[in-house]
């Protein structure tokens, strides 16, 4: 007997629109940061400083992730469009 789960599920459905690109880097920091840490509304003082420095320090690891992500995509893209042949299409996406 198969069994699947369908009862509601709890949670938010977030959209970034772009316009002539996919989500890059900061709009990724942007859609998941709040995800990874949030800070107490009624936390104040000493603790929210740290708090809010601690969110800062994970949305700049993230953003450098993203980026780092996004950089080695283009280059597998690459080696993949110059091995092929396509040097001018291989050429454009090093321009990213």
């Amino acid at each position: 007997m198969l069994s699947v789960d369908t009862g509601p599920r709890l949670g938010t459905v977030e959209t970034i629109i772009t316009s002539g690109r996919g989500l890059n880097p900061e709009d990724l920091v942007r859609l998941y940061g709040p995800k990874l840490v949030t800070i107490d509304p009624a936390s104040y003082g000493a603790d929210r400083l740290k708090a809010e420095a601690n969110k800062a320090a994970i949305e700049a690891l993230l953003l450098r992730a993203f980026e780092q992500a996004q950089k080695s995509q283009n280059t597998t893209i690459w080696n993949v469009l110059n091995d092929a042949g396509e040097t001018v299409a291989a050429e454009l996406v090093r321009s990213l």
